[in-house]
């Protein structure tokens, strides 16, 4: 009768050994694939990350191509405006350079 509770009990502990291994192994599997798991969520961000960064740029540039053009625009129109007064004032300019050129030979 000891010899056969002595076995139960044996078995009981191999039981508890084994299971105590398998409850490991299972932990390290589970370890393994939450580690896994995180690199992918990782990888993800960082891809979606990436993608979200060339967007902006790619927005950021367009605007700054847009707002170069319109100053360029701005700055063509300003510089005709500026010709087209400087050309009406060649006359009265060309004229008052004669007359002082005139006066000072006469005062001379």
């Amino acid at each position: 009768m000891i010899n056969d509770e002595l076995k139960l009990i044996r078995e009981a502990e191999e039981k508890a050994e084994q299971l105590k291994k398998d409850t490991g192994l299972e932990a390290k599997r589970m370890l393994e694939a939450a580690y896994a798991e995180a690199d992918r969520l990782v990888n993800e961000g960082e891809a979606e990350a990436k993608e979200i960064y060339e967007a902006l740029i790619a927005e950021g540039e367009n605007i700054a191509q847009e707002n170069y053009e319109r100053a360029l625009a701005e700055a063509r129109d300003k510089l005709a405006r500026l010709e087209r007064i400087a050309e009406n004032n060649k006359e009265d300019a060309v004229r008052y350079i004669v007359e002082r050129i005139v006066k000072l030979s006469v005062d001379s």
